[in-house]
C-alpha cells in the first residue's frame, strides 16, 4: 500500500511540473500569435521582468507593454494575443482545529512567471525562487527560459507535456560534457567535498551568487547551473530542483523528493525535500548524468 501510494503522489507532483504547462493545440496558436508584457506596478520587479522577457523569449513576438489588468482585458478579446506576466499563489494545509471553535492553517506562497489568455489562472506557471524579498535578473530570466523550453520541446517534437519528460531525460546525460555550477549558500553546510565527489561524478564548481547569476545572464558556453524551485503544496513547499544549460537553456533534469506522506495536519515531505543541496539531491544530480 506505501509503495502504491509513493509511486501515485511522485506521478502526482511530476504532473504538477507539466499539469500547467498548455496543450500542444495552445502552444502552437503561442508561437503564430503575441504576447503582451503585464506590469505589476512594482517598478524594480518591472524593470528586471520587461529585461528578460526582451532578452529571452524569443517563441513568439512582443507587441507591448501594459499594466497587467489591462493586458489581460485586451487579450481577452484577442485569441492572438497572450500575456507573460509575474505572479503568486498561495497554498493552505487543512484546518488544524486548536478547540472547538479556533482553527489555524499553514499557508505557503509560490512565485511564478505565468502565461495566460488574459484569464486570472495562467495556462501555465513556471515557478522561481525569491532572494531577500527581491526576485533578481536571473531568476525571472530562469522563469521565463523553463517555459519556453518546454514549449519548444513540445513543438519541436509535436507532443503533449507530460511527454517532454521522456526527452529530458533521454537528453540528460549531454550533462557529462558541462560543468554544473551549484550555488555555495544552497548547500547542506554539512557537506564536505568528499562527499559531493563521491556523490556527483561530473564536472561540477561550488560558486557565488555573482559567478552563478553572470552565467545565466551572459548565456556562458560549457556550464549548466542548478536552481532550487520551491513550489507551494498543502501549506509547504516541494522544492525542485531544475539543472539547465546555461547557454542554450537546455533541460538536463527536474528532481524532487521521492517519498512523502499525507496527514490530516496537511502535507510531510520526505527528508530530501529540503531548501538546499543535501547528500540525497547530489545522488539524483548523479541519476541526471546517467540519464536515470
Amino acid at each position: 500500500m506505501k509503495q502504491t501510494f509513493t509511486l501515485a503522489f511522485a506521478l502526482l507532483l511530476t504532473f504538477m511540473v507539466h499539469a500547467q504547462i498548455p496543450k500542444l493545440k495552445e502552444v502552437q496558436n503561442v508561437q503564430q500569435s503575441e504576447v503582451i508584457i503585464g506590469l505589476t506596478g512594482d517598478l524594480e520587479l518591472d524593470k528586471n521582468l520587461e529585461e528578460m522577457v526582451k532578452k529571452f523569449w524569443t517563441i513568439c513576438p512582443i507587441s507591448e507593454i501594459l499594466p497587467l489588468k489591462e493586458a489581460r482585458k485586451k487579450a481577452k478579446e484577442n485569441d492572438k494575443l497572450y500575456v507573460i506576466h509575474f505572479g503568486s499563489l498561495h497554498s493552505m494545509s487543512p484546518k488544524r482545529y486548536i478547540g472547538d471553535n479556533y482553527y489555524f492553517k499553514d499557508i505557503s506562497t509560490g512565485y511564478f512567471i505565468g502565461l495566460t489568455t488574459g484569464a486570472k489562472k495562467p495556462l501555465m506557471r513556471s515557478y522561481i525562487p525569491i532572494f531577500d524579498n527581491e526576485f533578481t535578473e536571473e531568476v525571472l530570466s530562469h522563469g521565463v527560459t523553463y517555459m519556453q523550453e518546454l514549449f519548444t520541446l513540445m513543438l519541436d517534437n509535436e507532443v503533449g507535456a507530460l511527454k517532454t519528460l521522456k526527452i529530458i531525460k533521454d537528453n540528460s546525460t549531454q550533462l557529462k560534457d558541462k560543468v554544473l555550477y551549484i550555488p555555495e549558500w544552497w548547500m547542506d553546510s554539512k557537506l564536505t567535498e568528499e562527499d559531493i565527489t563521491k556523490r556527483y561524478k561530473g564536472k561540477y564548481e561550488i560558486v557565488s551568487h555573482y559567478e552563478w547569476s553572470s552565467a545565466i545572464l551572459n548565456k556562458t558556453p560549457g556550464i549548466a547551473y542548478s536552481i532550487i524551485i520551491p513550489v507551494p503544496m498543502g501549506g509547504k513547499y516541494v522544492y525542485q530542483h531544475h539543472i539547465c544549460d546555461a547557454e542554450t537553456s537546455q533541460i538536463y533534469g527536474i528532481t524532487q523528493p521521492k517519498g512523502a506522506a499525507i496527514q490530516l495536519n496537511g502535507l510531510n515531505m520526505s527528508k530530501a525535500n529540503k531548501g538546499y543541496v543535501s547528500k540525497k539531491n547530489l545522488d539524483q544530480y548523479n541519476d541526471v548524468l546517467n540519464g536515470k
